[in-house]
Protein backbone atom coordinates (compact mmCIF):
# COMPACT_ATOMS: atom_id res chain seq x y z
CA UNK A 1 0.00 0.00 0.00
CA UNK A 2 1.41 3.52 -0.71
CA UNK A 3 2.53 5.44 2.29
CA UNK A 4 0.97 9.06 2.20
CA UNK A 5 3.71 10.58 4.35
CA UNK A 6 6.34 9.37 2.15
CA UNK A 7 4.21 10.49 -1.14
CA UNK A 8 3.49 13.70 0.45
CA UNK A 9 7.41 14.53 1.44
CA UNK A 10 8.53 13.69 -1.79
CA UNK A 11 6.03 15.64 -3.21
CA UNK A 12 7.47 18.88 -1.28
CA UNK A 13 10.73 17.72 -2.13
CA UNK A 14 10.22 18.11 -6.10
CA UNK A 15 8.45 21.14 -5.24
CA UNK A 16 11.48 22.61 -3.89
CA UNK A 17 13.61 20.85 -6.63
CA UNK A 18 11.17 22.83 -9.29
CA UNK A 19 11.83 26.06 -7.20
CA UNK A 20 15.42 26.02 -7.63
CA UNK A 21 15.03 26.35 -11.16
CA UNK A 22 13.29 29.46 -10.81
CA UNK A 23 15.82 30.65 -8.15
CA UNK A 24 18.53 30.36 -10.71
CA UNK A 25 16.48 31.97 -13.18
CA UNK A 26 16.16 35.06 -10.82
CA UNK A 27 19.70 35.35 -9.76
CA UNK A 28 22.03 34.38 -12.47
CA UNK A 29 22.03 36.18 -16.48
CA UNK A 30 24.56 33.25 -17.74
CA UNK A 31 22.68 29.58 -18.97
CA UNK A 32 25.76 28.10 -17.90
CA UNK A 33 25.28 29.69 -14.33
CA UNK A 34 21.85 28.60 -14.07
CA UNK A 35 22.57 25.25 -14.98
CA UNK A 36 25.31 24.82 -12.23
CA UNK A 37 23.02 25.63 -10.04
CA UNK A 38 20.63 22.56 -10.87
CA UNK A 39 22.88 20.37 -11.06
CA UNK A 40 23.70 20.83 -7.41
CA UNK A 41 20.21 21.30 -6.35
CA UNK A 42 20.13 17.84 -8.18
CA UNK A 43 22.98 16.04 -6.43
CA UNK A 44 22.04 17.92 -3.07
CA UNK A 45 18.84 15.93 -3.39
CA UNK A 46 20.11 12.60 -4.50
CA UNK A 47 22.47 12.52 -1.75
CA UNK A 48 20.17 12.70 0.54
CA UNK A 49 17.51 10.49 -0.47
CA UNK A 50 19.84 7.66 -2.20
CA UNK A 51 21.88 6.96 0.73
CA UNK A 52 24.90 7.39 -1.62
CA UNK A 53 27.49 9.23 -1.95
CA UNK A 54 27.01 11.81 -4.85
CA UNK A 55 29.50 13.54 -7.13
CA UNK A 56 30.21 14.93 -10.98
CA UNK A 57 33.08 14.79 -13.50
CA UNK A 58 34.14 11.59 -15.54
CA UNK A 59 33.86 8.08 -15.62
CA UNK A 60 36.54 5.91 -16.91
CA UNK A 61 36.87 2.20 -17.85
CA UNK A 62 39.66 -0.41 -17.86
CA UNK A 63 39.86 -0.13 -21.36
CA UNK A 64 41.02 3.41 -21.87
CA UNK A 65 37.29 4.57 -22.86
CA UNK A 66 36.19 7.65 -21.23
CA UNK A 67 32.84 9.19 -20.84
CA UNK A 68 31.57 12.62 -21.16
CA UNK A 69 31.05 15.61 -18.52
CA UNK A 70 29.06 13.35 -16.28
CA UNK A 71 26.40 15.57 -14.16
CA UNK A 72 25.67 13.37 -11.85
CA UNK A 73 27.61 10.22 -10.51
CA UNK A 74 26.32 8.08 -7.80
CA UNK A 75 29.49 6.60 -6.16
CA UNK A 76 29.38 3.12 -4.81
CA UNK A 77 31.25 1.93 -1.69
CA UNK A 78 34.15 0.47 -3.38
CA UNK A 79 35.17 3.70 -5.49
CA UNK A 80 38.82 4.17 -3.98
CA UNK A 81 38.99 7.85 -5.22
CA UNK A 82 37.44 10.38 -3.52
CA UNK A 83 36.63 14.33 -4.32
CA UNK A 84 35.13 16.57 -2.98
CA UNK A 85 31.57 17.28 -4.11
CA UNK A 86 31.78 20.72 -5.77
CA UNK A 87 34.76 19.50 -8.07
CA UNK A 88 34.72 17.03 -10.98
CA UNK A 89 36.37 13.70 -10.04
CA UNK A 90 36.98 10.84 -11.61
CA UNK A 91 35.84 7.73 -11.49
CA UNK A 92 36.37 3.64 -12.17
CA UNK A 93 33.15 2.46 -14.02
CA UNK A 94 33.21 -0.52 -11.44
CA UNK A 95 32.78 1.76 -8.00
CA UNK A 96 29.75 3.56 -10.01
CA UNK A 97 26.23 2.59 -9.38
CA UNK A 98 24.21 5.68 -11.40
CA UNK A 99 25.15 8.26 -13.66
CA UNK A 100 22.96 10.88 -15.62
CA UNK A 101 22.59 14.30 -16.68
CA UNK A 102 20.73 17.27 -16.17
CA UNK A 103 19.40 20.00 -18.11
CA UNK A 104 17.31 23.04 -16.90
CA UNK A 105 15.80 23.32 -20.19
CA UNK A 106 15.80 20.02 -22.50
CA UNK A 107 15.43 21.17 -26.12
CA UNK A 108 15.70 20.33 -29.91
CA UNK A 109 18.35 20.68 -32.03
CA UNK A 110 21.61 19.83 -31.34
CA UNK A 111 23.47 22.49 -28.71
CA UNK A 112 24.48 21.49 -25.25
CA UNK A 113 20.79 21.30 -24.09
CA UNK A 114 18.97 19.58 -26.93
CA UNK A 115 18.17 15.60 -26.52
CA UNK A 116 20.15 14.67 -29.40
CA UNK A 117 23.52 15.80 -27.54
CA UNK A 118 22.19 13.85 -24.40
CA UNK A 119 21.55 10.97 -26.90
CA UNK A 120 25.09 10.83 -28.05
CA UNK A 121 26.97 11.06 -24.24
CA UNK A 122 24.60 8.31 -23.21
CA UNK A 123 26.08 6.23 -26.40
CA UNK A 124 29.56 6.75 -25.03
CA UNK A 125 28.96 6.14 -21.34
CA UNK A 126 27.37 3.05 -22.42
CA UNK A 127 30.53 1.77 -24.01
CA UNK A 128 32.07 1.98 -21.00
CA UNK A 129 32.42 -1.91 -19.66
CA UNK A 130 32.91 -3.09 -16.25
CA UNK A 131 35.36 -5.63 -15.34
CA UNK A 132 34.68 -7.47 -12.28
CA UNK A 133 37.08 -9.75 -11.12
CA UNK A 134 37.11 -12.98 -8.71
CA UNK A 135 38.62 -11.59 -5.55
CA UNK A 136 40.97 -14.53 -5.06
CA UNK A 137 42.40 -14.08 -8.25
CA UNK A 138 42.37 -10.97 -9.12
CA UNK A 139 42.08 -10.50 -12.42
CA UNK A 140 39.31 -13.37 -13.63
CA UNK A 141 36.30 -11.61 -15.33
CA UNK A 142 33.15 -12.50 -15.20
CA UNK A 143 31.37 -12.90 -18.12
CA UNK A 144 28.08 -11.03 -18.08
CA UNK A 145 25.60 -9.73 -21.27
CA UNK A 146 23.89 -6.71 -22.16
CA UNK A 147 21.14 -8.33 -22.50
CA UNK A 148 20.72 -10.07 -19.66
CA UNK A 149 22.54 -8.26 -16.46
CA UNK A 150 22.84 -4.69 -18.39
CA UNK A 151 23.48 -2.78 -15.67
CA UNK A 152 26.82 -5.07 -14.40
CA UNK A 153 28.11 -4.61 -17.43
CA UNK A 154 27.64 -0.55 -17.45
CA UNK A 155 25.69 1.50 -15.03
CA UNK A 156 22.02 2.68 -15.77
CA UNK A 157 21.93 6.11 -17.15
CA UNK A 158 19.22 8.50 -16.96
CA UNK A 159 18.50 12.26 -18.11
CA UNK A 160 16.63 14.42 -15.55
CA UNK A 161 14.93 17.91 -17.17
CA UNK A 162 13.34 20.24 -15.39
CA UNK A 163 11.37 21.75 -18.39
CA UNK A 164 11.14 20.41 -21.79
CA UNK A 165 10.43 22.48 -25.30
CA UNK A 166 9.54 18.56 -26.53
CA UNK A 167 6.45 16.41 -25.58
CA UNK A 168 6.86 12.92 -24.40
CA UNK A 169 5.67 11.39 -27.15
CA UNK A 170 8.31 13.49 -29.48
CA UNK A 171 11.35 12.17 -26.40
CA UNK A 172 9.91 8.97 -26.78
CA UNK A 173 9.95 9.00 -30.55
CA UNK A 174 13.66 10.77 -30.89
CA UNK A 175 15.11 8.22 -28.51
CA UNK A 176 13.84 5.02 -30.35
CA UNK A 177 14.43 6.49 -33.72
CA UNK A 178 18.38 7.07 -32.37
CA UNK A 179 18.68 3.45 -30.94
CA UNK A 180 17.37 2.23 -34.38
CA UNK A 181 19.22 4.50 -36.43
CA UNK A 182 22.64 2.92 -34.55
CA UNK A 183 21.90 -0.72 -34.41
CA UNK A 184 21.69 -0.52 -30.69
CA UNK A 185 20.55 -3.38 -28.87
CA UNK A 186 18.41 -2.51 -25.38
CA UNK A 187 20.66 -0.75 -22.69
CA UNK A 188 23.11 0.61 -25.40
CA UNK A 189 21.64 4.45 -24.73
CA UNK A 190 20.20 6.16 -21.94
CA UNK A 191 17.82 4.07 -20.04
CA UNK A 192 15.36 6.83 -18.79
CA UNK A 193 14.10 10.47 -19.45
CA UNK A 194 12.57 12.49 -16.44
CA UNK A 195 11.48 15.89 -17.10
CA UNK A 196 9.63 17.65 -13.82
CA UNK A 197 7.13 19.41 -16.01
CA UNK A 198 5.89 16.69 -17.78
CA UNK A 199 6.72 12.92 -16.73
CA UNK A 200 8.94 9.84 -18.03
CA UNK A 201 10.25 7.83 -20.40
CA UNK A 202 11.87 4.66 -19.24
CA UNK A 203 13.09 1.88 -21.03
CA UNK A 204 12.15 -1.53 -19.53
CA UNK A 205 12.58 -3.99 -21.95
CA UNK A 206 11.22 -6.96 -20.88
CA UNK A 207 14.40 -7.82 -18.46
CA UNK A 208 15.39 -7.15 -14.33
CA UNK A 209 13.25 -5.94 -11.70
CA UNK A 210 11.62 -3.41 -14.27
CA UNK A 211 9.84 -5.81 -16.22
CA UNK A 212 8.05 -7.96 -13.80
CA UNK A 213 4.06 -6.64 -13.09
CA UNK A 214 0.77 -7.89 -12.07
CA UNK A 215 -0.38 -6.86 -15.73
CA UNK A 216 2.43 -8.85 -17.30
CA UNK A 217 6.07 -8.18 -18.78
CA UNK A 218 6.46 -4.47 -20.02
CA UNK A 219 8.88 -4.46 -23.19
CA UNK A 220 10.60 -1.36 -24.65
CA UNK A 221 10.38 2.08 -23.98
CA UNK A 222 7.05 3.34 -22.16
CA UNK A 223 5.89 7.33 -21.48
CA UNK A 224 3.37 8.43 -19.17
CA UNK A 225 2.34 11.71 -17.85
CA UNK A 226 3.04 12.24 -14.16
CA UNK A 227 3.18 14.82 -11.97
CA UNK A 228 5.37 12.96 -9.56
CA UNK A 229 8.12 12.51 -11.42
CA UNK A 230 10.81 12.72 -8.58
CA UNK A 231 9.02 9.64 -7.27
CA UNK A 232 9.16 7.84 -10.08
CA UNK A 233 13.23 8.59 -10.51
CA UNK A 234 13.80 7.55 -7.21
CA UNK A 235 11.97 4.84 -7.47
CA UNK A 236 13.72 3.54 -10.53
CA UNK A 237 17.12 4.21 -9.24
CA UNK A 238 15.99 2.02 -6.44
CA UNK A 239 15.31 -0.87 -8.88
CA UNK A 240 18.20 -0.61 -10.90
CA UNK A 241 21.31 0.28 -9.20
CA UNK A 242 23.19 -2.82 -9.20
CA UNK A 243 23.45 -4.31 -5.78
CA UNK A 244 26.01 -7.68 -4.67
CA UNK A 245 28.57 -6.49 -7.13
CA UNK A 246 31.60 -8.11 -6.93
CA UNK A 247 33.40 -6.00 -4.55
CA UNK A 248 36.96 -5.68 -7.01
CA UNK A 249 40.50 -4.35 -5.93
CA UNK A 250 39.44 -1.15 -8.07
CA UNK A 251 43.16 0.73 -7.35
CA UNK A 252 44.68 -2.50 -8.39
CA UNK A 253 43.22 -3.55 -11.42
CA UNK A 254 43.64 0.15 -12.96
CA UNK A 255 47.15 1.42 -11.82
CA UNK A 256 48.97 -2.48 -11.46
CA UNK A 257 51.37 -1.60 -9.87
CA UNK A 258 53.48 -4.79 -9.61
Amino acid sequence: MPNDTVISKLDTVEQNLRAALDEARQTYQQRGNRGSAVEDAVRDVLQQYTGQRIGHGEVIDSAGRTSAQTDVVIIGSNQPLTFPSNRPGLFFVEGVRAAGEVKAVLTGGNGDASLNRVLENSLRFKELEMRHSIADSGSMPIPYSRRSVPYLVCPPWFLLAFESKLSLATIHERVTTYAEAHNQQPFSILDAVFVLDRGWVINFAGVGPLANRQAGTLEGWMQQESPRVLLAMLSWLSLVMPRNVPDSPLLYQYAEPW
